[in-house]
């Protein structure tokens, strides 16, 4: 029998998971309860090298399940915060205070400064934030 004929008939297997050791296994009939090594190991049975080979595997499958679950979790963990609005990182005044500090770097009040055209520009925009949230939280 070829490695091609092989892929396909175990193509037709579906996962089962063994009543003794929990990890899964290929189960070829639907009344096969236990992995190959637990049905040997049950029976006393020898033991060969493709058990052991296929005793690694599941292990490997485990530890590799065990990763995607870690990953998964971190993901979601991940998308939860990205959900979440920023943080804050401008300073928060109250509204009459930025008035007050608005009026004192009003660039008339400067002789027109272009330093305090953008730092007023930058109070106003801080304002215009401050009132849409307001507005949002009513």
């Amino acid at each position: 029998m070829a490695r091609e004929d092989h892929r396909k008939e175990v193509q037709e297997w579906v996962e089962g998971s063994c009543r003794e050791c929990g990890n899964s296994f290929p189960q070829r009939h639907s009344y096969e309860r236990s992995c190959p090594a637990c049905f040997k190991i049950e029976r006393d049975y020898k033991m060969l090298w493709g058990d052991l080979a296929f005793l690694w595997m599941q292990e490997q499958l485990k530890e590799t399940q065990l990763q995607l679950l870690d990953a998964q979790r971190a993901l979601k963990a991940v998308k939860k915060a990205q959900a979440q609005p920023p943080t804050k990182t401008s300073p928060r005044f109250r509204d009459d205070l930025l008035r007050q500090v608005i009026s004192l770097c009003h660039p008339d009040k400067h002789g027109g400064s272009e330093r305090a055209t953008k730092v007023t520009q930058e109070l106003l925009s801080m304002r215009t934030k401050t009132t849409r949230q307001k507005k949002r939280k009513t």
